[in-house]
């Protein structure tokens, strides 16, 4: 398919970092992988059968992008240890997991931005419909730009050497290659294509899409975190119940998605417009590599592991068919009385609630 990736003796110092880097982190993203998709894999078996609602869709999307990046993060460390070993000789199965990794993050960010902005519209609004194919329209426009963008990166790499490859590896940047093509495409002159000026248009776009996948999500989810906590200190009737249960399982979602999305953006950030990191990769070039690590694979997998989490202990009914499907069900489980009423309006206010 492609020449296999050059390697030279500075790509050979980058792949002992790298090594440095992953090798540690390999564990505990393995443990933490374990959970992620026995989770993730229940709520899409889960709440399937009711992908035509507003709410289990989110959730989905949300499983499903996070299986795929969990899958990805595996197939990672594997396809590392075969560069190590130069069991594999060529590059695209490496950039290939990095993209799917990429891709994958960025739609499950968005799928928790678009379910915390839905819950907002509804509590300011609450008779406003939401509408279930302008939300998909915007998924799919949305996964189609990164596609492109991740597609054009493996594309561009796959006859790279190989360091070039491995510090796409070790990069959180997806689109760079992207962004480097659209530098070039603006000149007019060859003097223009070697230029500092050009370089700093392609960090620019680089950044760019950078804050587009991170950082604007975070921003977007602070607010509609600030206004649904405000919602839940006003006194509500007892009718409410179901709607402040909605709500609080959608806040912690959006919480937990906040914490784990800020390392990301905050590493953006600094790595963009400071030279701390940069201080920091003079003193350890270990040290720098495996905050990058940390980054692209822990902290997401970590929100991978809390996000199912979440939405099972919310639900009476899922945390029942968990229990029965981890510990087997038991004889007494087959006489014993359904969920109460009280449980299944929350179990129905979930699904339904946002649904016109």
């Amino acid at each position: 398919m492609t020449e296999p990736a050059a390697t030279t003796p500075a790509s050979l110092e980058i792949l002992k970092i790298s090594r440095k880097v992953f090798d540690p982190l390999f564990p505990y993203n393995t443990l933490l992988s374990v959970p992620a998709l026995i989770l993730n894999s229940f709520v899409i078996f889960h709440y399937l059968p009711q992908r035509n609602k507003f709410v289990p869709s989110t959730y989905l999307l949300i499983s499903s992008c996070d299986c795929l990046m969990t899958l990805g993060i595996l197939l990672q460390a594997l396809l590392l240890q075969l560069l190590y070993s130069t069991t594999l000789v060529e590059s695209w199965p490496l950039l290939l997991s990095v993209a799917v990794i990429g891709l994958a993050l960025r739609c499950s960010v968005f799928g928790s931005v678009l379910l915390a902005v839905a819950r907002t519209i509804k509590i300011v609004s609450p008779f406003y419909p939401i509408k279930r194919k302008v939300a998909l329209g915007c998924v799919v426009s949305y996964t189609a730009f990164w596609v492109g963008v991740a597609s054009y990166d493996v594309y561009t790499l796959a006859s790279s050497t190989m360091e070039d490859v491995d510090l796409y590896t070790t990069s959180p940047f997806l689109g760079k290659e992207a962004a480097t093509k659209i530098s070039v495409a603006g000149c007019s002159d060859e003097e223009c294509v070697q230029s500092e000026g050009n370089e700093m248009l392609g960090r620019r776009l680089t950044f760019s899409l950078s804050i587009l996948g991170f950082v604007v999500p975070c921003v977007i989810v602070l607010v509609c975190m600030v206004l649904q906590v405000a919602w839940l200190r006003r006194p509500s009737p007892g009718d409410a119940a179901s709607q402040r249960h909605v709500t609080i399982t959608i806040l912690l979602l959006t919480a937990v998605f906040f914490v784990c999305n800020s390392a990301t953006s905050i590493w953006f950030v600094l790595d963009k417009i400071t030279d701390v990191l940069e201080s920091t990769r003079r003193v350890s070039r270990v040290l720098y590599f495996m905050l990058v690590g940390m980054t692209i694979t822990t902290v997401p997998l970590l929100n991978a592991v809390l996000s199912p989490l979440i939405i099972v202990l919310r639900s009476a009914q899922l945390k029942k068919a968990l229990m029965d499907r981890l510990l087997g069900a038991r004889r007494g489980h087959r006489d014993a009385p359904s969920s109460t009423g009280a449980e299944l309006t929350n179990e129905q206010g979930i699904i339904e609630t946002m649904d016109p």
